[in-house]
């Protein structure tokens, strides 16, 4: 009894294994992949991307100011989240800040006291250990360190304390 027929692809193809073994190994190297953008790359991208769609600063309209603030959110919570051991702290940050925007809307805050607010709650984040990245995850690309986070958490301070 034949394990294989005569006519089957896998015997009409064995003639063919050594050549192209010999073709596999002496192909040239592959040219490496670009190194992925860092974490704050990324979000600082994305926040430009923000800024060309929703104009924003001190004398914009409240409407148009919030628009911008919704879309930062987005960013952090597409790119920030995934990224860090505890997202809580960050989505508390992310309704804080709405919060605090719209009571100055409305009057009820002053900008300093926004801002102020908003460095004690990055304080907060930073002491318990909100800087911690997410363990590795199969699919997930690289792991930001806890030194990119607090980067990055530092820069979205200064961003929304604005």
């Amino acid at each position: 009894m034949k394990w294989w027929p005569a006519r089957t692809p896998v015997r009409a193809l064995a003639p063919l294994l050594p050549a192209l073994w010999l073709a596999a190994c002496t192909l040239p190297e592959l040219p490496s992949l670009p190194e992925p953008a860092s974490l704050k790359d990324e979000i600082v991208a994305d926040v430009a991307r923000c800024d060309a769609r929703h104009a924003h600063g001190p004398d914009k309209p409240a409407k148009q100011a919030l628009a911008w603030r919704d879309c930062v959110h987005v960013s952090v919570r597409y790119f920030l989240l995934p990224a860090v051991r505890l997202p809580d702290l960050y989505r508390l940050l992310l309704v804080e800040d709405r919060r605090l925007v719209e009571a100055m809307v409305d009057g009820r805050i002053e900008r300093e006291a926004r801002a102020r607010r908003l460095r004690e709650l990055s304080h907060r984040i930073e002491a318990a250990g909100g800087d911690d990245p997410a363990p590795a995850r199969p699919g997930r690309g690289s792991v930001a360190t806890a030194e990119e986070i607090a980067a990055v958490r530092e820069y979205l301070i200064d961003l929304l304390a604005e």
